[in-house]
Order: structure tokens, then sequence, then C-alpha cells
């Protein structure tokens, strides 16, 4: 009875070590403030640069604007022994959250960058999820629309999107 108690312990102990992955060392003071960290993920390595310039397409990819400052990018990574699950809403939230919390010169610069890209969000996600079915359709080796319908008909809104899915099988003949 005491070993098999012991042995539980023991076995507990070592699943709680491996369960709580640390971040990498060299990016402990690289962690972005205003994000909750998602459990089960650590970083796994980090970019930082006091002074950098980036250049970022804007406007559906017709004008390209150049953002100089600090530079911070982080790799996070799920630990191996972690079994939950996370969505891109989830992700999503995690990004909108850390918005509502900027203040002052980021708060600015956050909604001046989202103002110049939020235009061909839409766009993109309804171009990916087309993708995504298809390219999953056709690994399930059922005959697949290639391209998709979203990229062939260029959508840009939901009813676009929408209208386009109903397509598919017209042009699957």
């Amino acid at each position: 009875m005491i070993k098999k108690l012991i042995s539980t312990t023991l076995g507990l102990a070592c699943m709680i070590s491996i369960l709580a992955q640390k971040d990498n060392p060299d990016c402990a003071d690289k962690d972005y403030d205003l994000f909750t960290n998602l459990e089960g993920f650590f970083i796994e390595r980090c970019e930082a640069a006091e002074f950098k310039t980036m250049e970022f397409w804007v406007e559906r990819g017709s004008r390209k604007v150049t953002k100089d400052g600090k530079y911070t990018k982080l790799w996070y990574k799920q630990s191996p022994q972690s079994t939950r699950s996370i969505v891109g809403k989830q992700i999503v939230a995690n990004y909108a959250n850390a918005v509502k919390k900027a203040k002052g010169e980021l708060a600015k610069t956050l909604k001046e960058a989202h103002d110049q890209v939020e235009p061909d969000e839409d766009e993109h996600i309804y171009h990916t999820k087309g993708w995504s079915r298809e390219l999953w359709i056709e690994s399930l080796g059922m005959k697949a629309v290639l391209p998709p319908p979203e990229e062939v008909k260029k959508v840009e809104t939901a009813i676009g999107a929408a209208r386009a899915e109903q397509s598919r099988s017209q042009m699957l003949r």
C-alpha cells in the first residue's frame, strides 16, 4: 500500500514538472506584458532589437508601410505533454484583450496598425477557409475544387464567401 502511494506521488510529481515546461531563459524578460500566457505553452525562442525597421503590406497588398521602433518576436511551443487544444479564436481573443489593455502611445500605434490592415483581414479569412476546406476534402480522397471558389471569385465579404461555397458543386462538374 505504501509502495503504491509513493510510486503514485512520484509519478504525479514527474508529470507536473514535465507539464510545467519553462520558457527559454534567454527570453525571460521578452514576454509581452499585455498577453495572457496560454497554459501548456512556453516560449521556445525569441528575437529582439532596440530598433528595427519593418515593412508591412496593407490595403490588399497595394501599398507598403514602414515602421521603426523596438522589435520583439516570440515563438511559442506547446509542451509535448500538454493535451490542451487551442483554437484560432482563443488566440485572436488574447490579442483583442491585449489591445483593450493598451494605453497611451501603444494604444495609438495599435489603432493605426489595425486601421491599415483591417480591410485585408476578412478577405484573407474567406480565402483561407476555402483553401482549408478544399485541401481537407482532397486529403480524404474526394474530388476537391482547386483553386477554391473563394479564390476564383475573389470574395471580399461574408455574403460573397457563402455564395462562392454554394457554387462549388457546379465547379466540380
